[in-house]
């Protein structure tokens, strides 16, 4: 395995314990690859994480090393026209994290999973 695809695994697992902590608290499943986004029915896209409920997905996670640009511009509006809450990008190679919050159908900067960049530091 190539260092950059070692990293991006690695952050993925550390990024999914991370938010299992904040999910504790309610029922959400946490999800690798699994569940798509859809708008009214057409599939769009398969985040790399994401946290569902009752078959929703609330949070959409991207683990970005060399996708940054995409993932903050295409993909964020694929996740905020489908309806998602949160959208969390984890830039690997500048160790931070872009949070969104979905507010009257817009993108807003947020922290509600205040802590969540510890993950490049744990």
């Amino acid at each position: 395995m190539n260092a950059a695809k070692y990293r991006h695994s690695k952050i993925h697992f550390k990024v999914a314990a991370h938010l299992a902590k904040y999910f504790s608290s309610y029922d959400w499943l946490v999800d690798f690859d699994f569940h798509g986004v859809s708008e009214d029915g057409a599939f769009l896209i398969r985040p790399d994480l994401c946290a569902v409920e009752s078959g929703r997905v609330v949070v959409a996670v991207e683990i970005s090393d060399s996708t940054r640009t995409h993932d903050l511009s295409q993909k964020k509006e694929v996740y905020r026209l489908a309806g998602v809450d949160h959208y969390l990008v984890f830039d690997c190679d500048a160790s931070k994290v872009y949070e969104f919050e979905l507010k009257n159908g817009i993108y807003a900067p947020s922290h509600a999973f205040h802590g969540i960049d510890a993950v490049f530091t744990s």
